[in-house]
């Protein structure tokens, strides 16, 4: 009767394709890179109340731009975020063209990606370079992403990566991009706001990055225990207000996992299990930017605990932490042992239930 039901439920899950992020047809991408010649047009008229967040790359030292707009001449307005020729920091904010006084060395130096977060306040990894008086008003032309549309038409193009862009505008999100590209190839950006996919509004084709499993996040924020925390010391629960222990997540031993959020406290930290959910070791947290730790071999199952909020927080296989996406039941469906064994779980996404 066991067999029975595990074919039944093989055949059930067989070729099923999960997605938390993306409808059918489209495949997420870690990022596109454009050679210098594409651009994608938001279709979003900038405004006072703007708010652009995007993690990006670009390796050219000068004379870019990472987004905006730019309508007139005489008397411009702006809403763009780059740098200029003489490698200082922009922001271009309603008729203000700030050239900030940090270069852009370090920004170009590690060759890594970068959280640039941009209203009338430009900030770049949560570092505030500038900032312009709030005001109100309208530019008549839509935002562009890999440049600026300069009057309707592409400013400066420059070779660079983007992540992820979001756009708000009056305090809604307008616009969230994802990297993606869709069943005939085509790379682009999807927005889960609008549902529509944005594609190059230049020349050429833009290039890919590696291709994300939608099922990436290994943690469920429904099964922590408030007011909790791991002893890395020992793998138990001990009482502590504000934060938040996981539960057991099956990992494989001798790989490289990320957990997106960390911060450094007294108590903070991860601990490591076997398959009989026996404490092998433990890790206190030293990054308040996420990490990435390596299971031992003979790990089954780790905990970790979350401080302040669990909004937001991604576990995932691998030594880089990517775009959020949360965490999805479908995703990770209960291996056909698990319908008699509660002590055994299925974490291969897509594969087959065996008995």
């Amino acid at each position: 009767m066991r067999k029975i039901l595990c074919a039944l439920l093989g055949m059930l899950l067989a070729g099923t394709s999960w997605s938390a992020t993306l409808p059918a047809g489209y495949t997420e991408l870690e990022y596109i890179q454009s050679t210098g010649t594409q651009y994608i047009d938001t279709g979003i008229i900038p405004n006072g109340s703007t708010k652009v967040e995007m993690v990006a790359q670009a390796n050219y030292s000068s004379d870019l731009r990472f987004f905006g707009a730019v309508a007139g001449s005489e008397t411009p307005l702006y809403f763009a975020a780059g740098y200029s020729v003489s490698g200082k920091w922009n922001n271009m904010y309603n008729s203000t063209n700030n050239v900030v006084s940090n270069d852009v060395t370090g920004f170009l130096a590690d060759k890594l990606e970068h959280k640039i977060v941009k209203d009338n306040v430009l900030s770049v990894d949560g570092n505030v370079l500038n900032t312009i008086s709030v005001a109100s008003f309208e530019l008549p032309v839509s935002m562009y992403l890999f440049t600026v549309n300069d009057n309707e038409n592409p400013g400066v193009l420059r070779p660079m990566l983007i992540k992820y862009a979001k756009i708000w505008n009056n305090n809604t999100l307008v616009r969230d991009f994802i990297p993606a590209k869709n069943s005939s190839g085509v790379i682009g950006m999807y927005d889960t706001v609008s549902g529509n996919f944005f594609t190059n509004a230049g020349t050429g084709t833009f290039t890919a990055g590696r291709e994300l499993n939608p099922c990436r996040n290994l943690f469920d924020k429904d099964t922590v225990t408030n007011n909790y925390v791991i002893n890395i010391s020992n793998g138990n629960l001990y009482a502590s207000s504000g934060n938040f222990a996981s539960s057991y997540i099956a990992v494989t031993g001798g790989k490289k996992y990320t957990l997106n959020r960390t911060i450094q406290t007294a108590t903070n930290g991860l601990a490591w299990f076997d398959s009989n959910k026996t404490y092998i070791s433990g890790k206190k947290y030293d990054s308040n930017n996420g990490q990435t730790f390596e299971a031992p071999a003979n790990a089954a199952f780790v905990r970790f605990s979350i401080y302040s909020s669990i909004n937001g927080v991604q576990f995932e296989q691998g030594d880089t932490a990517t775009n959020y996406v949360p965490y999805s039941a479908a995703c990770h469906p209960v291996s056909c042992k698990n319908l008699f064994d509660s002590s055994a779980f299925n974490t291969d996404v897509g594969q087959n239930v065996t008995w």
